[in-house]
């Protein structure tokens, strides 16, 4: 949501500076109408902590935005603590900000031009270059949603579910798309009721064809196995086995603009696909 209003801001050629300004009223809003849920109240103040850094003179930390989210809302509500929804949603975040970079990095080298090529590349070499790029990140997050995630659902829901690794793909751009036609919606249709039309049907579509796909994800043979609660030392050595990953492999890419563009639509497909 805070991608397309940027989106829209940006049109209209509004300083960074002040995005804060229209994002912190809107992302409010729409984390209050849609049940102020854990995970939209830590992205909402996440978004709003991250987008106040330009406006007060600082650079934005994406670290300092999660960890004063979630004291914010342990402060309001400690019970929180002990909630499947809380725990999810930010260890999932956590994880995509530093293994994304770690995972999409040699991906990227197989998409990257010839730097000793003299003669300029075809559009339609270009064009496949780009999208190559494009599968190769969500190829990147969909890895590193699974891997944080994989144990807190055995954990929880004593599943084990290699298919969300294949569902994550399909699920996230079916996501953004019906966010992006609900917004398209709602603004465009308060001007004229045709768009509202428009977009509500492709928005029904588009949900049509996301709970179709999960269906049958769903009914993929091994796709999850029911293994019970595994051990809390078990859940424990995953995660230290990814931090050695992250000291080996992780060094300098921690933060970048893709993870930070992308890292709260990750987790929340994360926390619900696995669910």
């Amino acid at each position: 949501m805070a991608g397309f209003i940027i989106f829209v801001l940006k049109l209209f050629r509004v300083s960074r500076v002040y995005w804060v300004l229209f994002l912190a009223p809107l992302l409010i809003g729409y984390a209050v109408a849609t049940g102020a849920r854990a995970s939209a109240v830590r992205a909402c103040i996440m978004a709003i902590v991250y987008f106040l850094g330009p406006f007060l003179r600082r650079k934005p930390d994406p670290f300092s935005a999660i960890a004063f989210a979630a004291l914010l809302i342990l402060a309001v509500a400690p019970a929180q603590l002990y909630d499947v929804g809380f725990i999810f949603s930010f260890v999932v975040v956590t994880g995509l900000i530093l293994l994304y970079p770690v995972i999409e990095r040699p991906l990227r080298r197989l998409w990257q031009p010839d730097p000793l090529r003299v003669q300029p590349e075809r559009k339609l070499v270009v064009a496949l270059r780009w999208c190559g790029k494009k599968v190769a990140q969500l190829l990147a997050l969909a890895c590193a949603a699974w891997l944080v995630s994989a144990p807190l659902t055995a954990y929880f829901f004593g599943r084990f579910s290699p298919i969300a690794l294949l569902s994550n793909l399909l699920v996230m751009p079916l996501t953004f798309l019906i966010v992006l036609t609900g917004s398209l919606s709602l603004v465009l249709g308060s001007l004229l009721m045709v768009f509202a039309g428009i977009f509500n049907h492709a928005n029904v579509v588009l949900v049509s064809v996301l709970l179709k796909v999960t269906g049958i994800l769903s009914a993929v043979p091994g796709g999850s196995v029911e293994l019970g609660t595994p051990p809390l030392w078990a859940v424990l050595a995953w995660y230290v086995l990814l931090a050695a990953v992250l000291v080996r492999w992780g060094g300098g890419t921690v933060g970048s603009d893709e993870v930070r563009r992308h890292a709260d639509a990750g987790s929340l497909e994360a926390e619900n696909g696995n669910r």
